[in-house]
């Protein structure tokens, strides 16, 4: 864990009028508590001892599908486990909120371990109106659940959730999950010092300044936040050691990877993630290697990246690509020898820590990862668990997979060496740890 802090000032809180309805998922039976001052302290935001530690969680890229299943509901599991009370508000895309299955799944899971769940619909349309309709209503259930639960303490994570946890009145913890902002403009999407990144950046820099903790993901970011009054905690994505693991069975329906040396891809191929560069990588594997098999999980992208590995002259009969629950995705990756994780290298990426590389790790699994995302260089090169990819060029791709075929001939040192990586760097129970630990310093200083 690393801290960064520096001097800086303190705002006010934003706040919104009371909102209106939301839809709630199967587990949100409400949140247990009122907010009640304590007595003779005078101020709105104090609570009765019993509720400090209870925490509202902000999430808007949902726990149904993605990186949301991956690492939020582990959190609130490990949470729940050390004493805290966690509650959970979510965006969720609406055909994951429509497959009744996987949301029933997800409710039973959050109840058993005892957090409430409230649900509010992505919803369609233009992405201007959208996300100001997502606000509006993301605002107003936080505002209420806040108040209802009595909880002393909002974790938002990512910018547009610190700023409905702002709306709260109560102290947050912002969790950047990246560079808001930045991210806008590397995608292309807003135009550097336009209008729109001045406010972006404007409004980042002053919910970090509001923050009463602040969450980074990698080592490499720090140094791109701006001055602080509290310090930045680094706690990258993390592991279950427990389900990703070395020597799982064989995944069910994976009977076509057996003895084959599996190249695997998962996940998002667009956007952030260089779908075609992956593929051009897997192919190229693929001709290297008369055993190869190319392995793609992807829940929406599946079957465009088959076709595109059969256009780039691989046989359909070494490919295997297809959309799998969370739940089986440990299974999958454990059958593989190597994992690709291509992604887009840009100043805002210095903020992540891609899912997949720890998960891979965990499974004994080597990685190759695009140069100069978040602490990967670090993780993956100078661990010697994997290879940093510098080219994504047909020649950069032949040095990277002979980098590889060196790796893995050390045979089972390698697997062990990742494996202990992940529980050195990546586990679940240290990340949990670093969360709560925060929680305790924040708690601290408000009282």
């Amino acid at each position: 864990m690393a801290t960064r802090s520096a001097r800086g000032g303190a705002a006010g809180w934003w706040r919104k009028n009371e909102p209106a309805s939301v839809l709630r998922g199967e587990c949100a039976a409400g949140m247990s508590g009122r907010e009640e001052p304590v007595s003779g302290a005078g101020r709105r935001d104090a609570v009765r001892p019993a509720a400090r530690r209870a925490v509202l969680w902000i999430v808007q890229d949902g726990v149904l599908a993605g990186p949301g299943a991956a690492q939020v509901l582990p959190y609130l599991d490990g949470l729940a486990r050390r004493g805290w009370r966690p509650a959970l508000l979510s965006v969720e895309k609406d055909h994951h909120l429509a497959d009744a299955p996987r949301r029933g799944a997800v409710a039973r899971r959050l109840a058993a371990a005892g957090v409430p769940w409230t649900a509010l619909p992505f919803g369609r349309g233009p992405a201007g109106p959208r996300t100001a309709w997502q606000m509006t209503r993301l605002v107003a259930a936080a505002r209420g659940l806040a108040r209802r639960s009595g909880a002393a303490l909002v974790h938002a994570r990512s910018c547009l959730p610190a700023l409905a946890a702002a709306a709260t009145g109560r102290p947050f913890v912002f969790d950047m999950r990246g560079f808001w902002a930045e991210e806008k403009v590397d995608a292309g999407r807003w135009t550097r010092d336009g209008a729109a990144h001045r406010i972006g950046t404007r409004l980042e820099s002053a919910l970090l300044t509001r923050a009463a903790g602040v969450v980074v993901l990698a080592r490499a970011a720090l140094p791109l936040l701006p001055p602080l009054a509290r310090p930045a905690v680094v706690v990258p994505t993390a592991v279950d050691l427990a389900r990703f693991r070395p020597g799982l069975p064989p995944p069910a329906g994976g009977e076509s990877l057996a003895g084959r040396t599996v190249y695997a891809a998962a996940g998002a191929l667009s956007g952030w993630y260089l779908g075609g560069e992956t593929l051009d990588l897997l192919a190229r594997a693929l001709a290297r290697d008369p055993s190869g098999h190319a392995l793609v999980l992807s829940e929406e992208g599946a079957s465009q990246a088959a076709r595109g590995l059969v256009a780039r002259g691989v046989d359909p009969a070494r490919v295997t690509a297809l959309g799998v629950p969370p739940p089986e995705v440990p299974r999958w990756f454990a059958a593989c020898a190597a994992g690709l994780m291509l992604v887009r290298p840009a100043r805002s990426k210095r903020g992540s820590a891609p899912t997949k590389v720890g998960e891979f790790l965990a499974c004994g699994v080597p990685v190759l990862v695009t140069a100069g995302i978040g602490d990967c260089d670090d993780l993956v090169g100078g661990t010697r668990t994997g290879v940093v990819v510098t080219e994504t060029t047909p020649a950069g791709y032949d040095r990277a997979l002979s980098a590889l075929d060196a790796l893995r001939a050390e045979g089972g040192a390698l697997a062990a060496r990742c494996r202990r990586t992940a529980e050195e760097r990546l586990s679940l129970s240290a990340a949990v740890a670093a969360y709560a630990g925060l929680y305790e310093t924040v708690s601290r200083n408000r009282c």
